[in-house]
């Protein structure tokens, strides 16, 4: 079978990626790779035998799971990656421009409101995946699908939104654990995030308004702004300044810790002490309208949705939360019990999101 071929994209980002998991990683994906082979995926004349995937999620963690569905069905993939400063939103930015003419048959988002934007848009086409809805007890979960009757979009692979702390430089005890905490003024000057106009901290920013409503959050942002935050390029980039020590705490991404942690930083995740606040950012997976690629589209939406995706994920040192509640007993350990089952208004959110970017670029001169 033919490996997907990395796709050089200069708008996108020209990445020179290669996979890059861990020995034990690949030797697990190996074998997931066999369960995989037995799904079967069929094929006919309808199915095109190359897909071109726009994807924001990591590079060195999609590819090994576009190997297995290559693997698996002899679809062939293209996939376009974007830049970290520009997480999704250049990737969505190129969709809508797209629209008319597109290249992309599947988008395969790291986050769901950029997904959102699409969908309502009329970017992304319905399809329902019959082998994911009969998968789970009563149907794929109410809150991870959007869409009219058929789906526009699934949602899948969740991270968690988590404070970080250098735990060299900050007890436990201390740790921040809901976002008045980084108000401290121990953490003075020493508190970081992504720049809120790209990636999950546009989402983090548009739930913290839906959640405090305008007044709190204001008031919120205009103290963050007083005690020195930094604004940051990436989720990445934050972790990394809390690990050297130019900053002590922060807001990022779980996957982002756990890629320090695997390359020994000094760094841990901390959960919002109060589950109904802690904002799960789920991977998304949608056909794009127009698309010339036939059934083979959802051939991939089915995989990526399907146990052996979900399994493969959650093995990547991203540890991806599965939709499957078995799997999340097995693969889920990192993220308390008691904060699995949390849910968020994924478009409600979505409706917050360009007055949080306007705020935080007023009141933090983002």
């Amino acid at each position: 079978m033919n490996a997907p071929r990395i796709a050089r994209d200069h708008t996108a980002g020209d990445l020179g990626i290669h996979a890059a998991l861990s020995r034990r990683s690949f030797c697990k994906l190996a074998v997931i790779a066999v369960s995989a082979s037995a799904l079967g995926c069929a094929r006919d004349q309808n199915t095109k035998a190359r897909l071109v995937v726009y994807c924001s999620a990591d590079a060195e963690y999609a590819l090994p799971i576009l190997e297995l569905f290559t693997k698996s069905s002899g679809i062939a993939v293209d996939p376009v990656f974007d830049t970290e400063a520009t997480k999704t939103t250049g990737l969505v930015n190129r969709l809508l421009a797209e629209k008319s003419r597109p290249r992309a048959d599947v988008w395969w988002s790291s986050e769901p409101f950029g997904t959102i934007r699409l969908a309502r848009a009329g970017v992304l086409a319905p399809y329902r995946s019959n082998a994911a809805e009969t998968a789970q007890p009563g149907g794929w979960p109410a809150h991870l699908k959007q869409g009219l009757g058929t789906p526009q979009w699934y949602a899948f692979g969740s991270r968690a939104r988590v404070f970080v702390s250098n735990t060299k430089l900050v007890k436990e005890s201390d740790a921040p654990t809901a976002l008045d905490d980084l108000l401290a003024p121990r953490f003075a000057g020493r508190v970081g995030m992504a720049r809120p106009q790209f990636g999950t901290t546009r989402g983090h920013m548009a739930a913290a308004l839906a959640q405090r409503g305008e007044a709190s959050f204001v008031s919120w942002l205009r103290a963050m702004k007083a005690t020195g935050t930094r604004l940051l390029d990436g989720n990445a980039a934050v972790a990394r300044a809390v690990a050297t020590g130019e900053l002590h705490v922060g807001l990022t991404d779980s996957d982002d810790v756990f890629a320090g942690q695997a390359q020994g930083w000094p760094i841990a995740p901390h959960f919002e002490r109060a589950p109904r606040t802690l904002v799960l950012v789920p991977s998304t997976v949608a056909r794009v309208a127009g698309n010339p690629a036939g059934d083979s589209a959802g051939v991939l939406i089915d995989f990526l949705l399907s146990a052996v995706a979900q399994r493969a994920l959650a093995l990547t040192p991203s540890r991806n939360l599965p939709v499957d509640p078995a799997l999340q007993s097995e693969l889920a350990s990192w993220l308390p019990a008691e904060h699995r089952s949390a849910t968020s208004d994924l478009p409600r959110i979505a409706d917050h999101i360009e007055q949080a970017i306007a705020l935080c670029e007023r009141e933090l001169g983002a």
